[in-house]
């Protein structure tokens, strides 16, 4: 399905949350070759300037947005697309793929992106602090016990969506393993549902 995307709608609020994260991923994904070298160490790039964070850009960290969803991809919007340019690579990025608020792009969506709603993201996020089945977390450690989720992420890096698992033992909870679930070929409405019911599978 294709559908034009206007960037000053996206600032406004006036799209639907799928429509909102499938150009979130697109976005990023676009600003993945536009990473600059600064100095002998450090690098800057549209991630960095996407969340806000000041160390190197990485376009392999998975920035968690899930928590207050709606408020990170506004911000989201606002500091790549508002935003006074300040760098040579974000000129170029804007320039390169008319990102500007008075402009547009045409982009497809899968057919089901009007069915992703909040909710089935927040559901995942329920799921927090859940026990979880010692038979699918080490089963070969008999010592580690009564597993449990310690947190939940839900990201992208420009190359789909993710949902982290962050998970522990009731005699280790100085220590943590995760456990992670890619959006890979699905649409995201399958991706979220399919991801609630693994979840669901694993918990008691």
């Amino acid at each position: 399905m294709k559908k034009k995307v206007s960037f000053q709608s996206l600032i406004d609020g006036k799209y639907q949350l799928g429509i909102e994260l499938e150009v979130l991923n697109w976005i990023l994904k676009t600003g993945r070759r536009y990473d600059e070298c600064v100095g002998k160490w450090n690098r800057r790039g549209i991630d960095q300037l996407c969340f806000s964070y000041s160390h190197n850009n990485n376009t392999d960290s998975f920035t968690e947005i899930g928590n207050n969803l709606e408020i990170n991809t506004r911000l989201c919007f606002i500091n790549l697309i508002v935003q006074t340019v300040y760098y040579d690579f974000q000129k170029r990025w804007r320039k390169e793929n008319n990102i500007y608020l008075n402009k547009y792009r045409m982009l497809y969506f899968d057919n089901d992106v009007y069915s992703v709603s909040i909710s089935n993201i927040r559901d995942i996020y329920k799921l927090n602090n859940s026990k979880l089945k010692k038979e699918f977390f080490h089963p070969e450690f008999p010592n580690d016990i009564n597993p449990f989720i310690t947190n939940i992420e839900f990201s992208t890096n420009g190359n789909g969506y993710r949902v982290l698992l962050g998970y522990t033992f009731e005699n280790c909870k100085n220590s943590g393993w995760e456990k992670e679930f890619s959006q890979e070929d699905l649409t995201l409405k399958q991706f979220l549902t399919k991801t609630l019911n693994e979840i669901k599978q694993l918990i008691i």
